[in-house]
């Protein structure tokens, strides 16, 4: 993976009105943080952020005040729409020490137990991974083409990028496909007649708890 490069500059002003100024003038306010160093408020172009999204990279090298910070992308605030970009957060890194995070999965192809009427169960989204924030992968890639049912793939069988291992139990379950248990019918029993002057038996229904008497 490689490192994206990014221009920002300072920011001074803070509060919604600035905010919603700067986003008036093309600008996407932010914040810088982390390796026990005071946080530094910044601002990026809309094109230059919708440039770096574009090329998909977490780790970005940021031009700042004539100084260059490695720093990954943690967090982006859209709008309610969901459609533009009013916030990110960066957090300092150190090219020489490992992380810990998480990566998105993406699911590929159709399980051959689908076909057989088996259900596909996601059990994970996201594979929490350790590595150099250079080789962070935007995403784990799992195929299930030849996934049938009762078969499942684990974390122990995700081919992972050179230098990115996963802390978690390596029998963890990440995708599974089942088939559904479908019960026999039983047959009916037949009820015995009531005698002659003999009152049937009423079988009260239980209320389920929170439901109100009538």
């Amino acid at each position: 993976m490689s490192i994206s490069k990014l221009e920002v500059s300072p920011r001074e002003a803070a509060g919604s009105n600035a905010m919603k100024r700067l986003r008036g003038e093309g600008f996407i306010p932010g914040v810088l943080y982390g390796l026990k160093r005071e946080p530094r408020l910044l601002q990026v172009h809309n094109d230059a952020m919708a440039a770096l999204l574009r090329e998909g990279n977490r780790t970005v090298e940021l031009r700042l005040g004539g100084k260059v910070q490695t720093a990954l992308l943690k967090d982006l605030q859209y709008d309610h729409l969901g459609d533009h970009v009013i916030h990110a957060d960066f957090v300092r890194v150190d090219l020489a020490e490992t992380l810990r995070i998480r990566v998105p999965i993406r699911f590929s192809g159709v399980a051959k137990g689908h076909a057989a009427g088996g259900i596909v169960e996601h059990k994970l989204s996201e594979l929490e991974v350790e590595c150099l924030p250079d080789r962070i992968p935007d995403e784990i890639n799992v195929a299930l083409m030849d996934l049938d049912v009762g078969q499942s793939i684990h974390v122990r069988e995700l081919e992972l990028p050179a230098g990115v291992t996963s802390p978690l139990d390596p029998e963890t379950v990440v995708v599974s496909v089942s088939m559904v248990a479908v019960e026999a019918e039983e047959e009916e029993a037949e009820a015995p007649e009531a005698e002659e002057g003999q009152e049937p038996e009423v079988i009260h229904r239980k209320e389920r708890e929170g439901e109100a008497e009538e």
